[in-house]
């Protein structure tokens, strides 16, 4: 069963440099610990593989997975420019 799955997201998010073994504190949930070992740490978001997704929504348009690449060697340009 094919379910669509849109990813929306502000344009600037898209980028080159995504680093996924990094986390900032607010990506982080900590579990308090009862006793005097260290609280257990989990990423508070989720990474979706590109095959799962149907389309990419942002300002600039409804587009197809493929084409965030696009948009990324897009808006660099502009920003060289």
């Amino acid at each position: 069963r094919h379910v669509p799955v849109l990813v929306t997201c502000e344009a600037y998010k898209c980028h080159d440099r995504v680093r996924l073994d990094a986390a900032d504190a607010n990506e982080l949930f900590e579990f308090p610990s009862s006793d005097d070992t260290p609280p257990l740490t989990h990423l508070t978001y989720d990474v979706t593989p590109a095959s799962y997704v149907s389309a990419v929504a942002t300002e600039h348009g409804l587009l197809p997975p493929s084409a965030v690449a696009a948009l990324i060697r897009e808006l660099a340009e502009k920003e060289t420019a």
